[in-house]
């Protein structure tokens, strides 16, 4: 189960890596590694903009994931922006995010509701 989830996820399925992961934790004996994927993903540079609707999904359903550095650099703007925002509002599981240069205008995409 842990190489599916981690193929999902070098694969850009986020969805499918989170509810794995997820599984790992709430049903299985679990490493501090296992434990370290299913709560810390690094995906600077490397989500295409196509991929964000599966991530976004993911985060709604996020029930293990505390750090996201995903985004820096990957020219989101402010429209996925915002609707990352609305998720982010929404999820109490989320401490440390990483959106810098994205094009995201404070003006349209207020992220200080979530703080």
């Amino acid at each position: 189960m842990r190489k599916e989830a981690c193929q999902y996820f070098k694969q850009e399925k986020f969805l499918e890596a989170l509810e794995l992961y997820e599984e790992i934790i709430k049903n299985q004996p679990y490493s501090a590694k296992d434990l370290k994927f299913a709560s810390t993903w690094d995906l600077t540079r490397k989500c295409g903009l196509e991929k964000l609707n599966d991530l976004i999904k993911a985060l709604c359903k996020n029930s293990t994931l505390t750090s996201l550095d995903i985004l820096r650099e990957n020219g989101i703007g402010s429209e996925r922006g915002e609707a990352f925002a609305n998720i982010l509002c929404k999820n109490n599981t989320l401490t440390s995010l990483e959106l810098s240069f994205n094009n995201i205008s404070y003006r349209t995409c207020p992220f200080n509701c979530c703080l």
